[in-house]
């Protein structure tokens, strides 16, 4: 007998484990079969779930970039309306003090700074635009809400990466009671029929069964 490769994925031991559960039954060996049968069906379930977890990170994913590309759309609104209100504006303050490394600090942050540097970008508005500037009315109030957004994907970001590795540690723990299962019940049939006998009731691995 070979098992599906540690590396394999969980549907690989799910056919393996079905195929020999059959085998076993056909043979009058329901006790085995049961045995067998369970087990892969519990690693099945546990795959499935494992699955099913990994749906809401790719979603969570999907909703950090688009928050993340609100925030760069107004960085990049900020830079064109001020450096639109005259033909040196790029050079003078305010632009200067609300930009001093270029759209791109805010733009371009790393992950683990984007609320930081787009809550600098409204400080900064606050500090160097008057309190009736046109800008700073319209974007002091667009960051607040475009940071809380984020932060919010985030979290949801963290807690669906959190699910995904617990059912992720399930199917594992799932997979590996499934290993000594099947050779525990392996020494089973050996010890009743011999080793050339109980191969008939495994499969010969195939490229599908062989890895991923």
């Amino acid at each position: 007998m070979r098992l599906p490769a540690r590396n394999s994925s969980y549907p690989n031991r799910v056919a393996f484990g079905i195929y020999v559960a059959r085998r076993l039954r056909i043979a009058g060996h329901t006790d085995l079969e049961a045995i067998v049968r369970t087990n892969t069906l519990g690693v099945f379930s546990m795959g499935r779930a494992w699955e099913e977890a990994s749906l809401p990170v790719h979603e969570a994913f999907a909703d950090r970039d688009a928050a993340d590309e609100v925030l760069d759309s107004y960085a990049q609104e900020i830079r064109a309306k001020l450096g639109g209100r005259g033909i040196d504006a790029i050079r003078q303050a305010p632009f200067t003090l609300i930009f001093p490394d270029k759209t791109v600090y805010y733009t371009s942050a790393p992950l683990d700074e984007e609320v930081k540097r787009y809550q600098e970008l409204r400080e900064r508005l606050i500090e160097h635009l008057t309190v009736g500037d046109v800008v700073r009315g319209e974007y002091a109030s667009r960051l607040d809400a475009g940071i809380a957004a984020y932060g919010a994907v985030e979290m949801a970001l963290e807690f669906a990466l959190g699910e995904e590795m617990k059912a992720r540690s399930r199917l594992e723990a799932a997979q590996d009671g499934w290993t000594a299962m099947m050779e525990q019940t392996y020494g089973t049939l050996v010890a009743r029929f011999g080793s050339r006998a109980t191969d008939r009731f495994y499969p010969r691995l195939r490229t599908r069964l062989s890895g991923d």
